[in-house]
């Protein structure tokens, strides 16, 4: 017989781990500096206190406390074990012979570019669309919508990661920074900040460009799909560096309903 009472004690001792608080402290810090910031600009604070964000920090427990790593991390394994038994020559170590900033730098560009293409199927697949839309779903961005995103995205986002991980062979004392680098800046940049980088946003994904992406117009919100790097021109983005920041967010089609409850299964439709 399952005992309520265990399962909560799991639950809890899962999104409390150790591995977890250091996220935990640094959100609470990230909150903390946008209060002063929303406070000083006249924005008041409320937003904080929205159903919105509340869906959001529920997502970020899923996420950072490691409920949705039960599912990825296997998986994960599976993959690599496969991968090391039946095509091991496909572990390059393609990096070896670099020096540690060259492969920091590289491991970047080769992370950031199988994601934007994992984003941009995303939004071309209607299907994908299904999962990927709960993450445009919030009428207002704040920072914890980049952790606001279905176990499907969160599973193929980990799987399309292996990919530089394995060509690449990238150790840990790389991986590991390189993560942390993009959790915190993917949370700066979903901020609700009309802020940008000037000439450097034409290389690196600012606020403003990335609010774009969040556009309540399917014109703005198919474009601009790179995570840490905007790189324009290249051969891979389409980007727009000159837009200001949205009047209002979220997809046209709300698929999603606004309760958590109704989140796990997508409502599949023929127009977006």
């Amino acid at each position: 017989m399952i005992d309520p009472g265990q399962l909560l004690q799991n639950f809890l001792d899962l999104v409390m781990s150790p591995t977890a608080w250091p996220t935990y402290v640094g959100l609470v810090m990230f909150l903390g500096a946008m209060v002063v910031v929303d406070a000083r600009s006249g924005r008041g604070i409320r937003r904080y206190l929205s159903p919105g964000f509340r869906t959001d920090l529920l997502y970020t427990l899923l996420v950072v406390g490691g409920i949705y790593g039960l599912i990825q991390q296997p998986l994960l394994n599976w993959i690599d074990s496969i991968i090391r038994h039946n095509a091991s020559f496909l572990y390059l170590n393609m990096l070896r012979d670099l020096p540690e900033p060259a492969k920091l730098v590289a491991f970047l560009v080769a992370i950031d570019f199988c994601r934007y293409w994992k984003h941009r199927l995303m939004h071309a697949s209607l299907f994908l669309w299904a999962f990927h839309s709960i993450h445009h779903a919030p009428e207002t961005l704040n920072f914890l919508v980049k952790y606001r995103i279905h176990l499907v995205d969160a599973l193929l986002d980990g799987v399309i990661t292996l990919v530089p991980v394995v060509l690449l062979g990238v150790p840990a004392e790389i991986w590991l920074p390189v993560n942390l680098l993009l959790l915190w800046y993917s949370c700066l940049h979903h901020c609700d900040l009309d802020f940008h980088f000037g000439w450097l946003e034409r290389v690196f994904v600012s606020p403003r460009f990335h609010s774009t992406h969040h556009s309540a117009s399917r014109r703005d919100h198919d474009r601009n799909f790179g995570a840490a790097l905007s790189l324009k021109p290249t051969a891979w983005s389409i980007s727009t560096c000159r837009l200001p920041s949205p009047v209002s967010c979220c997809s046209r089609s709300k698929i999603w309903p606004n309760a958590f409850a109704g989140r796990t299964r997508p409502k599949m439709r023929g127009q977006r």
